[in-house]
């Protein structure tokens, strides 16, 4: 699900983005936990879309809970923490960008 939300948002189709992404959340959630990484891919796309739609305080929260996720895999990453590493500042940067825009 999180392919097709993200293959919609491309093509501009945010709400049947937001129903993939948001179907993909709920089945990584129900599936292997709330804190899993998985979880971060879909927050961070439903941020990205509600960047686009103006909704930055939405976009906020869920960027908060995808680094909230990213960091905490990152203090026990062991051998991957570079690659784990790059993907949290990803979310930052994109959070970041919420404050450059206002």
């Amino acid at each position: 699900y999180t392919s097709l939300g993200e293959l919609a948002a491309e093509r501009d189709d945010k709400e049947k983005a937001k129903m993939y992404l948001e179907k993909a959340l709920h089945c990584y959630r129900e599936g292997l936990g709330w804190t899993h990484p998985k979880c971060a891919w879909p927050l961070e796309a439903i941020a990205r879309i509600c960047m686009r739609e103006g909704n930055l305080t939405e976009a906020q929260q869920l960027f908060d809970e995808a680094i909230g996720i990213r960091e905490q895999l990152q203090q026990s990453a062991d051998g991957k923490k570079e690659l784990f590493g790059r993907e949290l500042q990803h979310a930052k940067n994109e959070r970041q960008q919420l404050f450059d825009e206002a």
